[in-house]
């Protein structure tokens, strides 16, 4: 803390600006981003494809950071550990990412599940709406994609009747033109 201060500021006068020559830490983060690009094309996993920028970014801020504490010796050893470590937590970063969430592959940026809404008619039920995730490959749970249609505004629930639980559900739904 006290070198972080020392840096940043003394007493209450803000210190000039402490540059760091990073351009090796920038080419390891480069060379692992477009790993994980490969990856993703290779795999046609758009949630990796997505998530590996923003992970390489804290990656590289780790890793200066990294670099600043070990006191910025520049020796092959100290290069080595900064860049283990900014690899090491844009991997953690990118695989909790992963595990998290699944963007599904469509080529909307405001529907998702695109194809499984082409499937259906202008009015359909929750079954049918099932079938068309199926079909799709969908993972995402139906109540799930019928609540982020509604938000939308992609769907109208038109018709409701009481669900297995017991609480009145949607079960019919209408298109909303699009």
């Amino acid at each position: 803390m006290e070198r972080l201060d020392k840096v940043s500021i003394q007493g209450n006068t803000v210190q000039p600006d402490h540059e760091e020559n990073l351009d090796f830490l920038n080419r390891a983060l480069d060379q692992w981003l477009k790993a994980q690009q490969q990856e993703a094309v290779r795999t046609n996993d758009r949630t990796r494809d997505i998530f590996c920028r923003r992970s390489a970014v804290v990656g590289f801020r780790a890793g200066m950071l990294a670099w600043f504490l070990y006191g910025e010796k520049d020796t092959r050893t100290y290069r080595t550990h900064t860049v283990n470590f900014a690899r090491w937590i844009a991997t953690q970063m990118l695989n909790q990412h992963l595990l998290r969430f699944q963007i599904e592959n469509t080529d909307s940026n405001t529907n998702r599940w695109e194809d499984a809404y082409k499937l259906l008619n202008e009015e359909f039920t929750r079954e049918e709406l099932q079938q068309a995730l199926d079909a799709t490959g969908t993972t995402t749970q139906l109540k799930q994609v019928i609540y982020r249609w509604k938000i939308l505004g992609c769907i109208d629930p038109i018709e409701a009747a009481t669900g297995p639980s017991g609480h009145k559900q949607a079960v019919r739904f209408r298109k909303v033109g699009r």
